[in-house]
């Protein structure tokens, strides 16, 4: 389908590029695809498909193989939340910010999410754990353990341990305050 997209596409136009940057996605050679991909952002800086699929693949989320950038990510993912504000974008974003630990802008998001997405553990997760980085300890009990209730496999040995840290913190400020 791409290939017969480009050979009937202007190739003046961001879309031709694009068309190019996912053929070669297709066929796995990264370094074009992110080449001609670039190209058609220049052409079009608010090409959304592009936007996202360049923050998807440095974030790691198209090819496993694929060594991610969280850094390199962000201005995609910022671009696509800002062309097409939905909650997809929403997500990518906020999850974008966690990984490069903007914790401030990652928060509100996140909540937003998790008030449309009221089940869903991962984003109840990630709050938990921003919480714990701002060492805001019952926040993050609370968020990290409804996550696991939810989703009982989230429990892993790094959980387990901030779960540890924190009833450690909560046991020490409790003394404190007697």
């Amino acid at each position: 389908t791409y290939q017969k997209g480009i050979e009937v596409l202007d190739s003046s136009t961001s879309y031709y590029f694009a068309f190019l940057g996912q053929l070669a996605l297709l066929q796995r050679n990264i370094p074009i695809a992110i080449a001609d991909f670039e190209r058609a952002l220049k052409i079009d800086p608010n090409n959304f498909g592009v936007n996202n699929t360049l923050g998807l693949l440095y974030m790691g989320q198209l090819i496993t193989e694929f060594e991610p950038d969280f850094e390199k990510a962000l201005p995609y993912n910022e671009r696509a939340y800002a062309i097409q504000p939905d909650l997809t974008t929403e997500q990518n974003v906020a999850i974008n910010y966690f990984q490069v630990g903007d914790y401030k802008q990652a928060l509100p998001l996140l909540v937003n999410i998790d008030q449309t997405l009221v089940d869903d553990p991962l984003t109840k997760m990630f709050i938990g754990l921003i919480y714990f980085n701002k060492r805001d300890f019952i926040p993050a009990k609370l968020y990290i353990n409804t996550a696991m209730s939810i989703s009982p496999e989230l429990r892993t040995e790094e959980i387990s341990g901030i779960l540890e840290a924190i009833d450690n913190e909560l046991r020490l400020l409790f003394d404190k305050n007697k």
